[in-house]
């Protein structure tokens, strides 16, 4: 039992110094980690970031690889109302597949707006959609980002091997996002404004991506990176309900596709997934009572949709931030690629792939 006691101690000490290095004590904090036991093969730790200058604090869930290697970081914006576990079934796919995954609870528009205890949950809505989230929810990536790759000055040797800085690859980061999370990953890869665009990035996944407007579906031609749109063909409106209060949010699907329509030619694919809705990609199990479906979730039905986006994202990520080649367009392993992920696909599904 003390040997047990003393291995989590060492790494809830080393997940400290992770994220906080003495230069930047005075921004940085870990307020609350530990190490999630539910999933003995693919371990995650919960730990609390405060950002001074946003006045944020930040719940974030970071999943290491087995191999303690230089290897390349995702990270990964949650849904309008959810927090970290959100996505859980393809962060834990990409963990397995050997990379550094770190989900971001994003504050305001997080899990917190089913907290009515001071306010009405019509009240959290508007403030959770309110612009400056927008603006904000890019900058807790960034932070992240930043904070991960800092070269910290750990208190033991020992612990080295358990430092982000030591097992990331700074040159092979991608970012992730469902819904709300797929308006920041549009935003930081180029669709918004040039201090909102993180040239770290070297890919980017949006499930349930969307523009309400041609004009803000144009701004994707900005975007100079891998970009794999990817949505469901039920992928329209959700209501999301606490008690009698009910509000509905999204777009229709054909709204959603012209973010890939205006992306440049060369870096965009896209998936439009069969019998699957929004709340297909949340990635957990979610609750009824809170969001609506527009598909019958039948046994097996979100499973299916989850495998399919875990096996295909993850195929997506190994040819893009494994990939050496600088010209990847002229890749003779191109082809392969194109036939790897058509493999995993069904009849149903619609699929364009470069």
């Amino acid at each position: 039992m003390h040997s047990k006691f003393q291995a989590r101690r060492q790494t809830l000490l080393s997940l400290r110094n992770i994220l906080v290095g003495p230069a930047f004590l005075s921004t940085t904090s870990v307020a609350f980690d530990t190490l999630g036991q539910n999933e003995t093969n693919h371990p995650f730790h919960d730990l609390t970031l405060s950002h001074s200058d946003s006045q944020r604090s930040l719940s974030i869930r970071v999943r290491l690889p087995l191999s303690q290697k230089k290897s390349p970081l995702i990270i990964y914006s949650p849904g309008l109302g959810s927090g970290i576990s959100n996505g859980q079934a393809w962060c834990i796919a990409w963990q397995k597949a050997g990379y550094v995954v770190i989900t971001i609870s994003h504050p305001i528009s997080n899990d917190s707006i089913w907290d009515t205890t001071h306010t009405l949950f019509l009240n959290n809505m508007h403030e959770s959609i309110a612009s400056p989230q927008y603006d904000l929810r890019v900058k807790d990536c960034q932070f992240v980002i930043t904070q991960a790759l800092l070269p910290q000055a750990l208190q033991a040797p020992e612990l080295r091997s358990l430092s982000l800085n030591e097992v990331i690859d700074p040159d092979r980061i991608g970012i992730a996002g469902h819904s709300f999370g797929a308006l920041t990953v549009q935003s930081i890869s180029g669709q918004s404004l040039k201090s909102q665009i993180d040239p770290r990035i070297k890919a980017a996944i949006a499930l349930s991506p969307g523009a309400m407007t041609i004009q803000s579906a144009k701004k994707m031609s900005a975007v100079k990176i891998p970009f794999f749109c990817i949505m469901g063909d039920h992928d329209n409106y959700v209501t999301f309900k606490k008690g009698e209060s009910q509000i509905r949010l999204g777009m229709p699907l054909e709204k959603r596709k012209t973010v890939f329509d205006y992306l440049p030619k060369g870096q965009r694919q896209l998936l439009i997934i069969h019998h699957a809705d929004h709340m297909s990609f949340a990635g957990e199990a979610i609750d009824s009572n809170s969001f609506s479906r527009d598909i019958n979730n039948e046994l097996g039905t979100d499973q299916a949709t989850w495998d399919k986006v875990s096996n295909v994202t993850t195929t997506f990520w190994n040819r893009y931030l494994l990939q050496t080649n600088s010209n990847i367009n002229l890749d003779p392993q191109k082809n392969l690629y194109k036939n790897e992920v058509q493999k995993l696909l069904s009849p149903q599904d619609i699929s364009d792939i470069s």
